[in-house]
């Protein structure tokens, strides 16, 4: 038997949503910006931010706790990320979110997540999500460009069966 978790996808609307982001390097900064394109309100707690987090606090986009995690800093989070090189730092954000009840992604560590971040192909009508469940990521991110190659194909296959039902509801 596996002991692979098994994970509903689903689609998460985060417009509005209060959500704290532990860490601002690369990683963090992705994270961010992702969730900054949904909508969030971003909160993001860290030592040091990355060129773009900078840009995006002087801009009003989120607000920055410059400094180390402390649990009450996610008190109004409905999600938290865990994005830091310290895996030590990165576990106890995940227990303590975990202990909270709060949906909680930790980067490059899928057995401390509740919550995984698939990769994910936008086109004209539709949003397609490839997850691995974390244990291949490259895998996911081959899938992904393989969709991303085939967009337009896509597209068009399913404005076709728009069409094919449009055509069937006539009297």
């Amino acid at each position: 038997m596996s002991t692979m978790r098994r994970y509903l996808p689903v689609f998460h609307d985060v417009l509005g949503a209060s959500v704290l982001v532990v860490g601002a390097g690369a990683v963090g900064t992705r994270k961010i910006e992702a969730l900054l394109a949904g909508g969030a309100r971003v909160t993001v707690v860290a030592k040091e931010l990355s060129p773009a987090v900078e840009e995006r606090a002087a801009r009003g986009d989120l607000t920055v706790l410059r400094g180390t995690f402390h649990p009450d800093q996610m008190e109004e989070a409905e999600l938290v990320f865990a994005a830091t090189p310290d895996r030590r730092l990165n576990h106890r954000v995940s227990a303590e979110a975990r202990r909270c009840r709060i949906p909680v992604n930790v980067a490059d560590s899928p057995e401390e997540c509740t919550i995984l971040l698939p990769a994910v192909v936008r086109g004209e009508g539709f949003t397609a999500a490839i997850s691995t469940g974390g244990r291949h990521p490259g895998a996911a991110k081959a899938l992904r460009e393989f969709l991303e190659d085939h967009r337009e194909e896509i597209t068009i296959r399913l404005e076709r069966g728009r069409r094919r039902k449009r055509i069937a509801a006539r009297p």
